[in-house]
C-alpha cells in the first residue's frame, strides 16, 4: 500500500472522529461548559479538514499545518468555498482564547457563542462529508 492509499483509508476515520469530537461539543454546551464545547467544536473542525486532506494525499503534523494546507487546498483547487476556511480560522481561534485566555471576553458572558461555534462546526462537517463523497 502506498503512502497516499494510507492516507486515503485514514479519510473516513477522520470524519467520524470529527462527528464525535462534535457530539461531545454538544454534550459540554447543554451541560454549561461553554468554553470546554468551543474547544470541541474546534477539534471537530479540524480533524474534518484533516479528512480532507488526507484525501488529498497530504498529511499535516500541525494544527498550523492543516491551516495552511487547508487554506492551500481552498485556494488552489477551489475545493470548498472560502467560507470553510474562514470557519476553519474562527473555530482555532475562539478555542485558543477559550483554552488559554484568563481574562473575562465579553462573548463568554453569554451562552450565544458556543452553539454558533458548534452549529458552524456541524456545517463544517457536512460539507467536507460531501467533498470526500465526491
Amino acid at each position: 500500500m502506498t503512502e497516499e492509499e494510507a492516507l486515503h483509508k485514514r479519510a473516513p476515520l477522520e470524519l467520524r472522529k470529527a462527528r464525535e469530537v462534535l457530539a461531545e461539543a454538544a454534550h459540554l454546551q447543554a451541560a454549561g461548559y461553554n468554553e470546554g464545547a468551543i474547544s470541541r467544536a474546534y477539534y471537530a473542525v479540524y480533524h474534518a479538514a484533516r479528512a480532507v486532506l488526507y484525501q488529498h494525499g497530504t498529511a499535516p503534523i500541525t494544527h498550523r499545518g492543516v491551516m495552511s494546507e487547508f487554506s492551500r487546498l481552498v485556494i488552489k483547487t477551489s475545493l470548498v468555498e472560502p467560507e470553510y476556511h474562514q470557519i476553519l480560522q474562527t473555530a482555532r481561534n475562539e478555542r485558543l482564547a477559550a483554552d488559554y485566555e484568563t481574562t473575562e471576553r465579553e462573548n463568554f458572558t453569554t451562552p450565544d457563542l458556543a452553539p454558533s461555534v458548534i452549529a458552524d462546526a456541524k456545517r463544517f462537517i457536512e460539507r467536507m462529508q460531501k467533498v470526500l463523497a465526491e
